[in-house]
């Protein structure tokens, strides 16, 4: 009974962690539906115009989603 249920809940201990990847967004206007401000790495520093919204700060996300940084900032599909 013990191994049946070390087994069970292996399995889905290895699930879960499979089923926490960061999402990766085709575009931004596909990030604004989700973040209305975009995503950005902690530590960010705006480069430009003022933020409109402020941006979901989530480091594996902005990684996951590093090419919708266009001028390299630490914040992707920034709303300014």
């Amino acid at each position: 009974m013990r191994k049946a249920l070390f087994i069970v809940v292996l399995a889905l201990a290895v699930t879960l962690v499979a089923g926490c990847q960061p999402r990766v967004f085709k575009s931004c206007d596909e990030v604004h539906t989700v973040y209305k401000g975009g995503i950005a790495r902690p530590g960010y520093r705006q480069i430009g115009p003022p933020l409109r919204r402020a941006p979901h700060v989530d480091k594996a996300l902005y990684d996951a989603n590093r090419a919708r940084d266009r001028d390299k900032d630490g914040i992707g599909c920034e709303v300014t």
